[in-house]
This record gives C-alpha cells, structure tokens and sequence, in this order.
C-alpha cells in the first residue's frame, strides 16, 4: 500500500510563506516546493494529524505571520507527489562546473562546457539540489574538492554531495546516514551516477565511525541543532588544513555557530549565504 504524505499548503504573501516553510523544515517537515500562489510542505507519513496541526500553529505564531498566511491540511498519495515534483524539477546549473539534473531533464546547449553532472531521482525528503543549503554546499565542493582528496559525507540523504565528490577527483568518499530509507535512495542514485564503487555507504550515526580515520573534506548539511552536538567529531575526523563544511544553517544561527566552531578549535574561514540560508566553512589547524 502507498504511505500517505501530510501535506500543509500555506496561501499568502511569499515572504510569509517562505520563512513558515523554512521554520517548519526546522522542527520535521521533510521538504518543500512553491508555486507562483502557494507553498506546499510535507511531513513524515508517521506523523499524526494533531501533531502536523499543533507545529503549524506553533511556528506561526512564533514567527508572527498569523495574520498574513492562511493555511489547509490534507493528504497526498506517494505517487502523486512523484507525478507532481516532476513539474517542478528541472535542470540546475552551480557554480562553474556542476549540472543536476532529473533522470528525465535535457541539459541546454550553452552549458556544454559543465563537466560535473550529477544525476539525480527525486524522492520525497531527499535533497535535489534545488534547495539553498545543498546548493551551497555543492558549491564549496567544487572549490575544495580536489585529485586524491578523501571527503565525508553527514547525512548523505540522496548521495548528491558524494557523487559531486567523485566527479570533482575525491579519492574516497565516506559516506552515511541514520535513515536507512535515504541510504537505499543515496545507493540508487550512486549506481545512477556510477560511483558506487568509489563511495563507501552506511546507515547509521557518526559514532560509528573509527576515531582515526581522518579526512581532507567533511560535508555536513544537517539541522542546526545536529550540528551542535557533533562539532567536536568533525574536527577530530579532519586532517590538518582541513575543511568542514556546514549547511542547513538559518542566517541568524550562523553567529552562535562561528562561536561555537571556534571554541572547538576550528577557524572559521567563509560564511556563504543565499536567501535566508548560511553554510560555514571551517579549518582544523596543527592537528
């Protein structure tokens, strides 16, 4: 049997809408797409009806768009969200060199001179590259990322940025995530792509991982408050000169986190930004 998505259409002004899909996204919603009028955001199909309804209410109102949006609850069937993501996922080009794109999408002429396609199968809760805080990552990767680099993935979801890291010259690619649904979804579009031979995968959590194992790149683009607790594992898990990437940050969270990396002993080398989304680069000097 199809699972059921709840599925919470917000109507009203686009800045309204835009920060209530980004606040819900913080507290479990699974992701989000816009039309020119509405803005749709699913949830786990665990989820109870009274749970959906109450985090509706509750980041409404803490963000104080009560008043400007209005907002219906319903249903949608898996495939129907398939059929209809299709509508709004086409090619993308990020930075000088990366292309994603839908198994079904026809790259354009003029960027013939792109040689990082990334190939992906939307699912529901898997990044695409259409959202800010991928994007941003993806465009570190391509300035980070270089010949024989080994790079780590945090919650690969889709496998995008590990695939983006074996067509960029990474020599190994670890990567993971604690849901095992993503990790069968990030193995489908390895093989898609054709670098599952060059990517290690696993479900599971970072403390898994064996203390001495060391890398050149890690890639993170998780919630802000996952990042809180897992600081000091990035930086143990970096060689010296190392890069940590972190994203999935609000703006306004990127101070507390600026502080906190550099209380781990991390520098704090960029803070790259796009609509109301920031990732953070950081070094792990003399170790």
């Amino acid at each position: 049997m199809s699972r059921r998505w709840p599925k919470v259409t917000l109507t009203g002004p686009e800045e309204f809408r835009e920060a209530a899909a980004s606040a819900l996204l913080e507290v479990g919603a699974l992701g989000a797409w816009e039309s020119e009028t509405r803005t749709a955001v699913y949830f786990p199909p665990e989820i109870s009806e009274t749970e959906v309804r109450l985090l509706v209410a509750s980041v409404l109102s803490k963000i104080g768009a009560v008043e400007g949006l209005s907002w219906e609850l319903d249903w949608e069937p898996e495939q129907d969200w398939m059929s209809g993501w299709r509508r709004y996922f086409r090619p993308i080009a990020l930075g000088k060199r990366i292309i994603v794109k839908p198994p079904w999408g026809e790259i354009p002429s003029d960027w013939v001179d792109r040689d990082v396609v990334i190939e992906i199968e939307p699912k529901m809760a898997f990044g695409t590259g259409t959202h800010p805080s991928t994007q941003l990552v993806l465009e570190a990767e391509e300035e980070l990322v270089h010949e024989g680099a080994d790079v780590l993935d945090v919650g690969t979801g889709s496998g995008i940025l590990a695939i983006a890291a074996v067509h960029l010259g990474a020599r190994r690619v670890l990567a993971f995530d604690v849901d095992v649904t993503a990790v069968k979804n990030a193995l489908e579009n390895l093989r898609r792509n054709r670098v599952e031979e060059r990517v290690q995968l696993y479900a599971g959590e970072l403390e898994a991982l064996s203390p001495d194992q060391r890398f050149d790149v890690v890639l993170a683009n998780i919630r802000t408050g996952v990042h809180r607790g897992l600081l000091g594992r990035y930086r143990d898990h970096l060689r010296p000169g190392g890069r940590v990437v972190l994203s999935g940050i609000l703006r306004e969270e990127a101070a507390e986190l600026n502080q906190l990396l550099r209380q781990e002993g991390l520098t704090v080398e960029r803070v790259r930004e796009r609509e109301e989304w920031a990732a953070i680069e950081a070094s792990a000097q003399n170790r």
